[in-house]
C-alpha cells in the first residue's frame, strides 16, 4: 500500500529501487525486491493494493488496473479498479467510505446505491462481468480469489477476448432506427 502509495506521489520506480539495493545486506530485501516490482502507481487506494496484493498471493492478481470502458459509439461508461479483459472481467473495490463519499447535495445514500446499480448495469452491458471486493474480501482472500477463478474459468470458455469499445451491432432494419433515438 505504501510502495503504491509512494509511487502514486511522484517517487519514481528507481528511486525505490536505490533504496531497496542499498539495503541489501538487510534481512528482507528479497521481498522488498519483490514489493518494488509488484507496486503500481494506479492503485488508488490503500483498499485497492492490499486487494491487488491479496490476491497475487493466491495466483490471480488482476492483468490491468483502472481499466476505461466504453460504449460501441466510443462514449465512455466507466472506469473499474481491476481488469482481467483477456477473460472479459473487471473488478471495483469498494471501501465503506466509497457511498458516502459519491453522495451529491441532496441525494440519499439510496439514490447513491442506485446509481452504482445502474453504472454496474452499463458495464456489464458492454459485455464485461463484474467482481465487487469490500472489506470482508481482504480478511478471506482465499475466497475472494476462488471466486475471481470460478468468473475466469467461466468466460475463458469463450473463444474470443473482449474489446474495447464493444464492436457496434448490425443496424436495425427497423424504420424507426434505434430504440433509444440518436
Amino acid at each position: 500500500m505504501i510502495t503504491d502509495a509512494a509511487l502514486r506521489g511522484g517517487v519514481t520506480r528507481a528511486e525505490l529501487r536505490d533504496l531497496v539495493n542499498r539495503a541489501s545486506h538487510l534481512r528482507g530485501n528479497a521481498t522488498a525486491r519483490a514489493v518494488c516490482d509488484f507496486a503500481d502507481p494506479l492503485s488508488e487506494s490503500p483498499g485497492e493494493s492490499l486487494m491487488r496484493a491479496r490476491l497475487k498471493e493466491k495466483g490471480c492478481a488482476p492483468t490491468s488496473l483502472q481499466v476505461d470502458i466504453y460504449d460501441q459509439y466510443g462514449r465512455f461508461v466507466a472506469r473499474c479498479d481491476f481488469g482481467w479483459l483477456e477473460w472479459g472481467v473487471v473488478s471495483e473495490y469498494d471501501g465503506p467510505q466509497k457511498y458516502l463519499r459519491d453522495r451529491k447535495p441532496g441525494e440519499s445514500l439510496s439514490d447513491v446505491i442506485i446509481r452504482e446499480k445502474a453504472r454496474e448495469a452499463d458495464i456489464r452491458d458492454q459485455s464485461l462481468e463484474v467482481i465487487r471486493f469490500c472489506r470482508a474480501d481482504l480478511r478471506n482472500p482465499k475466497a475472494a480469489a476462488a471466486r475471481v477463478r470460478r468468473l475466469l474459468n467461466q468466460r475463458g470458455l469463450f473463444p474470443a477476448p473482449w474489446i474495447n469499445p464493444v464492436p457496434q451491432a448490425p443496424p436495425d432494419d427497423s424504420p424507426w432506427g434505434p430504440p433509444w433515438g440518436f
